[in-house]
């Protein structure tokens, strides 16, 4: 993987600046898509039935829950602004064109996937959209990740992080979608992974490998009882074991990483 890495990055700065641009738009509109899409199927999961013979409500109503017709009334909803669910115009535009160009996997969701992948956000921007990201990495939301399954130590990862280029680091942050992607990744290696957040005793604060500061009001998913004290433990990991939290390590214990780059 180093080597296609090594090749690619002769057009990094062309692929960066064209895919970032145009992943992070891509993302956005997929994102949009599928909210508008689920808050369609939430308006439309009793639509035409209410009250009367139950039976008779429950037997039509299975068989409206997965058809044609309410895939067309979900649609209806589709790229549109709510009360609880603003666009601007230029994002309706966008979530039209993403829309019209995906469509054909929005309906295989719906008629076919449901039940193998519930997560319609995971498997139709990620899994089923073209990744803007470099060969070998998974886009999400406009930012790529990379994962490392050799078991590293703090330094190491950041250092290996480093070493595959495009401005990638270890492992950062800062919203909920984001972290809740990284899970997924952590999950699927079976292990706990570095987070590229370390206590800077110097400073009496958490700092991302960036050099950002981790202010108060920052996106942070501590488990309970955390951060502990920084005396021992200066190194932030994302511990699975306890549905996903970020938790103080020891810099020198070995985990696996996750890398990102871009958003």
């Amino acid at each position: 993987m180093k080597a296609r890495l090594l090749t690619s990055l002769i057009l990094s700065s062309v692929v960066q600046s064209s895919s970032a641009l145009s992943g992070s738009s891509d993302c956005s509109a997929c994102k949009n898509v599928v909210d508008t899409f689920l808050y369609g199927m939430a308006q439309t999961r009793k639509a035409h039935f209410g009250g009367g013979n139950t039976a008779w409500e429950e037997e039509r109503l299975g068989k409206y829950q997965n058809s044609e017709v309410r895939y067309h009334d979900i649609a209806d909803y589709v790229c549109k602004t709510y009360e609880s669910l603003k666009l601007e115009k230029d994002d309706e535009r966008k979530c039209h064109d993403f829309m019209a160009d995906n469509e054909e996997d929005l309906e295989t969701w719906y008629f076919h996937k449901q039940n193998q992948a519930p997560d319609l956000k995971l498997w139709f921007c990620i899994e089923k959209t073209k990744s803007p990201c470099l060969s070998g990495w998974s886009s999400y939301m406009g930012r790529c990740y990379s994962t490392i399954n050799s078991l590293m130590t703090f330094d190491e990862a950041s250092s290996a992080c480093s070493a595959k280029g495009s401005g990638a680091r270890l492992l950062t942050i800062d919203q909920q979608e984001q972290f809740y992607y990284a899970a997924t990744l952590a999950n699927q290696m079976s292990s706990n992974v570095w987070l590229g957040l370390k206590f800077d005793s110097s400073q009496g604060s958490f700092k991302w490998v960036t050099g950002q500061t981790l202010g108060p009001t920052d996106y942070q998913a501590w488990g309970y009882g955390q951060p502990k004290s920084q005396t021992m433990q200066k190194c932030v990991a994302v511990v699975g074991v306890k549905g996903f939290v970020w938790e103080t390590s020891d810099c020198t214990k070995r985990l696996k990483v996750v890398c990102s780059f871009g958003g």
